[in-house]
């Protein structure tokens, strides 16, 4: 037997058939594998047998009490009497963050996160690999997922990402499963298909758990990996219909269960980039009457019906249905702010379209798609300006950078910008002065050679590139080999020298 499956195996489950003082301890000492592995509706109902000022005395338990809670459920003062402790501020806010997320508000949950969780990771040394029980990459996990609703893509892919690397006893190994499907799911939305694709390979390799997330892992998976076929390769028409049943029937509202304005997402963009207009209307029209829960709120679950509906009707070129559209997002939301520079930018209003690509910019953190599309809308906008020049200098970073524009992402750009940038790649195809890179050196070796020319650590560079150590040490000591050199700054001088690093 593993030493993985022998853990899973000496650890029973958590029970609920406990005393109440029995249950309030062995939760204090086991919280995530109750909350992960206990379904929320029979821990709930668990909690509620149990005396209020007993869970009020257990910062653990009260936790759990209004974290598995649900809609409509009582407030804080049932669980505090007048006559008990305070409750203090950190586990308020805590509280208050399940509250928010439970009336569609994950925005506002994602603004008082950091606040929330400080006090639960306090005294956590900051490493790649920190073994305190799984709390670090529960806590990176659940800020990732609401940071994603939130619809604040780039620091959320930065959570998840951190939360598919901590360390995890085997008894949570749903944390990075639902990580790397996360992290993938994000990724596909936004273009960046390279890293989907490898999250998603990484999530196969994991061995599901026996959590009640596992079948929101599975979901999130299928939404991610819808979001990477191409159109044409899509073999039925019902196929995205499916899909959408699929989600939305076996997967009822909740605290983590509410990824349905993702499927949304999918779903339209399928269609439209399939010229199914009048397929995505009838999809939107059907997800508006099913009255999912949020879209009332803040963030992705208030913006994408409306931002959906605004593509559509850009599509159709009626410019005043987009921007009423437009006027019901949350204007804080990375969809909206994307669809308001294509929008801006479609029709003739170049500085609102400027705007909202330097805020995308500004908020897309290490993800490359979100950069490519803000890019694009900047060249776009210079080049129907009149200012080729100032379009090119834009273009290019994504011309000639180590990593160049694949052919999946160039539908990310406009038709203008598309063909400005192949113009440039035909020039810079013509033989140059500069030399050539010494022969044998691969586009990865570039890559590697081009981060090893920065402050980023071994470490940072394999999170970057999102593979492991061990991975970049041995590209590192390949690219020394092919240079004959011994260290870094050796590689960067030669490097140098031979014209490749500027």
């Amino acid at each position: 037997m593993t030493p993985a499956a022998s853990s899973l195996r000496d650890e029973a489950p958590p029970s609920l058939d406990l005393d109440p003082e029995d249950l309030l301890r062995e939760i204090s000492r086991r919280a995530l594998e109750y909350w992960f592995r206990v379904p929320p509706e029979r821990l709930h109902r668990a909690l509620r047998r149990v005396d209020p000022e007993l869970i009020a005395q257990n910062r653990a338990a009260l936790v759990l009490y209004f974290a598995t809670r649900g809609e409509g459920a009582d407030d804080l003062p049932w669980i505090t009497p007048p006559d008990a402790p305070p409750v203090p501020e950190s586990l308020r806010d805590i509280v208050e963050v399940f509250r928010l997320l439970e009336s569609g508000r994950p925005a506002a949950a994602a603004r008082l996160m950091d606040r929330a969780y400080a006090h639960l990771l306090a005294g956590t040394a900051d490493t790649h690999r920190t073994r305190d029980g799984g709390w670090t990459a529960a806590v990176a996990l659940h800020t990732g997922t609401t940071r994603a609703l939130a619809g604040d893509f780039g620091a959320a892919a930065a959570d998840l990402a951190r939360a598919g690397v901590w360390h995890v006893p085997d008894t949570l190994m749903c944390v990075p499963r639902d990580a790397h499907a996360m992290l993938a799911l994000v990724h596909a939305l936004v273009g960046d298909y390279r890293i989907a694709a490898w999250a998603l390979r990484s999530l196969e390799r994991m061995t599901p758990s026996d959590s009640w997330l596992e079948p929101e892992i599975d979901a999130t998976a299928r939404i991610a990996e819808a979001s990477l076929t191409e159109p044409s390769a899509r073999p039925a028409a019902s196929d995205d219909f499916s899909l959408a049943a699929f989600v939305l029937d076996t997967h009822p509202a909740g605290v983590y269960r509410g990824r349905w304005p993702f499927l949304v997402w999918q779903v339209t963009r399928s269609l439209l980039r399939q010229e199914r207009i009048s397929d995505a209307e009838t999809q939107i029209e059907q997800f508006r009457r099913a009255r999912l829960p949020g879209c009332d709120g803040d963030g992705l679950p208030r913006s994408v019906l409306p931002c959906t509906a605004a593509t559509v009707a850009c599509l159709r070129e009626d410019d005043a249905a987009a921007w009423r559209l437009l006027a019901e997002a949350d204007p804080d939301c990375d969809l909206t702010i994307t669809t308001t520079a294509t929008t801006a930018l479609q029709f003739g209003r170049y500085e609102q379209a400027r705007a909202a690509a330097e805020r995308l910019l500004d908020r897309c953190g290490e993800l490359r798609g979100s950069r490519i599309a803000a890019i694009g809308v900047l060249a776009a906008a210079a080049l129907r300006d009149g200012d080729r020049a100032g379009a090119e200098a834009l273009l290019r970073p994504l011309a000639f950078e180590s990593r160049p524009l694949a052919r999946s992402e160039e539908p990310w750009l406009p038709s203008d910008v598309r063909e400005l940038l192949g113009e440039m790649e035909s020039e810079s195809r013509r033989p140059a002065a500069t030399p050539s890179p010494p022969a044998g050196l691969t586009r990865g070796d570039l890559e590697i050679l081009a981060l090893l020319d920065s402050p980023l650590s071994r470490q940072e560079i394999a999170d970057r590139l999102f593979v492991s150590l061990n991975t970049v040490k041995s590209r590192i000591a390949g690219v020394y080999r092919k240079l004959g050199v011994a260290s870094r700054g050796d590689a960067v001088a030669a490097a140098r020298v031979r014209g490749v690093l500027g």
